[in-house]
């Protein structure tokens, strides 16, 4: 009786594991989330967009960062001063970035990597930032 329940534990949990992995590991499903912390460099305003480009020198990965910032869909803590402040600290999307600061050149708007600061992701909600008080 032992061996039969311990055969049905497993036909039952291997099968269920097996489709949570490839649940989980689509793409479209996940949620991306990196984090950041570090010395914010420079902002730049989006010329052609309401967001904000910041330039961040990271502690983790020992270089500069450029994430974007957009008001109303990136979560800001503590002194809710992104602009200003001088330490950050956070969350970012990778997966979003792309076309979300955009300049103009010309008569046209370009993406932030097309003069020189690919961005490397959207500030989110998932965790959010947090600022200094300087």
């Amino acid at each position: 009786m032992k061996n039969l329940k311990n055969k049905l534990k497993y036909l039952i949990l291997v099968p269920v594991t097996l489709l949570s992995f490839i649940f989980i590991t689509n793409k479209t499903d996940a949620i991306v989330v990196e984090y950041y912390g570090g010395v914010r460099l420079a902002t730049i305003q989006c010329t052609c967009s309401p967001a904000s480009l910041i330039v961040l020198y990271d502690y983790r990965l020992m270089s500069s960062i450029n994430l974007i910032f957009v008001p109303n869909a990136s979560r800001l803590f503590s002194n809710f001063n992104i602009y200003t402040s001088t330490y950050m600290l956070g969350s970012y999307n990778p997966t979003i970035g792309v076309g979300v600061c955009q300049f103009y050149a010309g008569t046209a708007c370009v993406d932030s990597s097309v003069i020189g600061f690919p961005a490397w992701g959207t500030m989110d909600m998932l965790p959010g930032a947090g600022t200094s008080l300087d």
